[in-house]
């Protein structure tokens, strides 16, 4: 169970390195910003903060990274995999929601 809560910390990790990477070194967010802007109004707050971030947010998978490392070396980290397994999924899915605001969508389409 110890090395499936390690796969998916490590594979959360990548795709959040990968998320970030594409908000920082394309024009992406200030793409998403402007949809919001001429959709909406105005940029929804949670997606202001995560594209202010940027670049920033590659500290979490490098974080993640060094986590994984040292419960390879430490058998009491090990014991936390799932709980970090569980956060990074959470990270994961705020990135995903600052690119794609859920509540505004369905609120125009209703």
């Amino acid at each position: 169970m110890k090395a499936f809560a390690a796969i998916l910390l490590a594979l959360f990790a990548g795709l959040q390195a990968l998320i970030a990477r594409y908000w920082s070194h394309t024009t992406a967010a200030e793409q998403l910003k402007s949809v919001f802007t001429s959709m909406y109004g105005s940029v929804p707050a949670w997606s202001e903060l995560a594209f202010s971030i940027g670049a920033g947010w590659l500290a979490v998978p490098i974080l993640i990274a060094a986590f994984l490392v040292a419960s390879i070396f430490s058998a009491g980290l090990r014991s936390y995999l799932g709980a970090a397994s569980f956060a990074a999924f959470f990270i994961t899915i705020l990135m995903v929601y600052a690119m794609y605001p859920v509540h505004l969508i369905l609120a125009i389409e209703a």
